[in-house]
């Protein structure tokens, strides 16, 4: 019998494309962690049976309870982790809020090397002769996709296609077979 595999999916709150994800895995026979800051709003994972994982992708205890808790409940491994939680901010720079800014780069790329970070052990302990490691990005990140009112989500999505694909690079030697970036508009 095939081992069964896991995912950890973030940003799965109802609705979004982090729980259209998580459905998806399921679908296909995958053990789905889905996660979210506000576990109450992901009714949907609820409502078939995929588990739930309460996970702040700016927050480090939040992060490291998250990585306790699935640990626990796989015995210490994970096969793959959608990296998809973030947010989206339209705004004129020169009336954008710094301190907005800032959180949109901490939540849109930063995440890209505190989430893989933190999860590494687990998936280099994974059974499978496959590990993924799939960050959201956007075609607004591209180099030249300067959009009027969105050069803050822009720049932050630049950021992090360059991490992802750093982070590609740099975890190549090891078990990853890839770390992708998934562009959706």
């Amino acid at each position: 019998m095939k081992p069964e595999r896991t995912v950890l999916v973030t940003g799965c709150s109802d609705g979004s494309l982090g729980s259209a994800l998580a459905l998806a895995f399921h679908a296909a026979g995958w053990r789905v962690f889905a996660s979210a800051r506000n576990v109450s709003k992901m009714a949907v994972m609820k409502e078939n049976g995929i588990e739930q994982v309460e996970l702040d992708i700016q927050s480090s205890e939040s992060i490291s309870r998250a990585v306790e808790t699935i640990q626990a409940q796989t015995g210490g491994s994970l096969d793959a982790l959608i990296n998809n939680a973030g947010l989206g901010y339209s705004m004129p720079l020169m009336y954008t809020d710094m301190g907005a800014l800032r959180q949109l780069f901490e939540l849109n790329a930063c995440s890209n090397v505190t989430i893989p970070r933190a999860f590494l052990p687990l998936l280099l302990a994974s059974k499978q002769k496959k590990t993924l490691i799939a960050n959201n990005t956007s075609g607004m990140g591209m180099l030249g996709c300067g959009m009027p009112f969105q050069g803050g989500y822009s720049a932050s999505k630049a950021e992090a296609a360059s991490l992802t694909e750093s982070l590609r690079m740099e975890l190549a030697p090891l078990v990853f077979k890839s770390s992708i970036s998934l562009q959706v508009e």
